[in-house]
């Protein structure tokens, strides 16, 4: 019997001991954006991000910055506070919005949002996408290596910009969104990972063989054809992901969607996007600016050594094995005594 209670209290206590070595557990750990901010920027850094958006004349650009640096409750220097609130006057704003349009118009390219206006303007009409859908079909057509992206991303636009007269402007907003996405595309904003999702819903918008039929011999021919394929475009698949992007948009503006998209690898992503700007409206796509994808982590989890509670638990589980253990080591002595 006392070797028995012997070896009872010393299975215990070894048992027990190498239990506490390993009592950890799991916790999740929230993510603390600000934390995270903080440890990227400080007022050094955030005055010459400021200085230098002014230096580019991108007044706006310099204003996100003071915002974040309010967010952040870091100081700025009054002098270089107050150089910002006169960049970000009515006439100075106006001059610097109407000469980025103008470039964005032009040259096609965006760096800020009045750039972009003028990108999507250039694009928003019908015969933007008419123009794609002559270029990237003709190349299909010749057997070229065609942008399949382009092509059907301006025909869901068509299709959508018929929609929107049909029904008196409703669809206007999912054909501005188009815009936006397609311009994404060409300025390169969208991931690779996030286009290939696009793609799918794409073929699932477009009948190919229809598509295939289309001549595409000049600008007018494909003005004329794609009435024939009304019937073969279906954006419905399309439609949750343009709405989506118009409500990011509206929180965060679009070259702010812009910036936010170039972090964005799947529609689950896009959707935490969503969530961010919600919370944060315009401040979102400078918090993207300095956090990159790290913006979307909601936290993560971590070991941490168990409490006082839980190496009781664990210490009581431990005693109840021990137990068991030396029942069955006594039932088998007592069975071996009378056998």
């Amino acid at each position: 019997m006392k070797k028995i209670l012997f070896f009872f209290f010393l299975t215990f206590t070894i048992s027990l001991f190498f239990a506490l070595q390993k009592a950890y557990v799991k916790e999740f750990v929230p993510f603390n954006l600000k934390q995270a901010l903080l440890q990227k920027v400080n007022q050094t850094s955030l005055e010459q991000k400021i200085k230098k958006a002014l230096l580019n004349d991108n007044p706006k650009e310099a204003k996100e910055y003071l915002e974040l640096a309010k967010f952040l409750q870091i100081p700025i220097d009054n002098n270089l506070t107050k150089q910002v609130t006169n960049a970000n006057s009515t006439f100075n704003l106006y001059k610097s919005k109407t000469k980025h349009f103008f470039q964005g118009f032009i040259s096609g390219k965006a760096s800020d949002s009045a750039s972009l206006g003028g990108v999507v303007v250039s694009d928003f009409t019908v015969i933007g996408d008419l123009r794609d859908i002559y270029h990237e079909g003709k190349k299909m057509n010749e057997g070229k290596k065609y942008d399949k992206f382009t092509l059907y991303l301006s025909i869901v636009g068509v299709a959508l910009s018929i929609s929107a007269l049909a029904s008196f402007g409703s669809s206007l907003a999912l054909k501005s969104e188009s815009s936006l996405l397609k311009n994404a595309y060409k300025m390169h904003f969208l991931t690779k990972s996030f286009q290939k999702e696009i793609i799918k819903r794409l073929e699932q918008s477009i009948d190919a063989k229809a598509i295939e039929k289309l001549s595409f011999n000049s600008l007018n021919s494909v003005k004329k054809d794609i009435l024939l394929l009304k019937k073969s475009i279906h954006p419905k698949p399309m439609q949750t992901l343009l709405q989506e992007l118009h409500t990011l948009q509206k929180y965060s503006g679009s070259y702010g969607t812009l910036l936010i998209l170039r972090n964005i690898k799947n529609e689950k992503e896009l959707q935490k996007a969503i969530k961010l700007s919600k919370k944060y409206k315009k401040l979102t796509p400078t918090i993207f600016k300095i956090l990159g994808r790290e913006a979307l982590r909601s936290g993560k989890w971590v070991l941490k050594k168990a409490s006082y509670y839980s190496y009781l638990f664990l210490g009581f589980i431990v005693l109840l094995f021990a137990t068991l253990l030396s029942f069955i080591t006594l039932l088998k002595k007592s069975y071996s005594l009378f056998s």
